[in-house]
């Protein structure tokens, strides 16, 4: 919907009607329409544990367990520099696992 104003040559703007004040009717009933979010249902006990910091520890020992390097002999690579690194994130996340479980 357009509105067309005419401005007087006298430039009077207090004569003037403002169109806009007005809202047409398709845009009044839009607030009785707009859908409502429904309230947060409470979380399971599954879904508290993977917001915990446990979950979080275990899952990151995980990952840097298959980032281990193994040799053939089932030992794990300590010669290289990313063997040592990654098995000295292994035990920190391993000791932080035993902190956590043990309290």
């Amino acid at each position: 919907i357009f509105s067309i104003k005419m401005i007087s040559p006298s430039n009077n703007f207090d004569d003037e009607v403002d169109d806009f004040d007005t809202i047409p009717y398709y845009e009044e009933d839009r607030s009785l329409m707009r859908a409502s979010t429904a309230p947060a249902r409470p979380l399971t006990d599954i879904e508290e544990f993977r917001h915990s910091r446990e979950f979080f520890l275990l899952e990151q020992s995980v990952i840097i367990s298959a980032q281990l390097i193994q040799r053939s002999n089932y030992k794990y690579d300590l010669d290289s520099q990313e063997g040592q690194r990654t098995c000295k994130e292994y035990l920190k996340i391993l000791e932080k696992l035993n902190e956590a479980f043990r309290a």
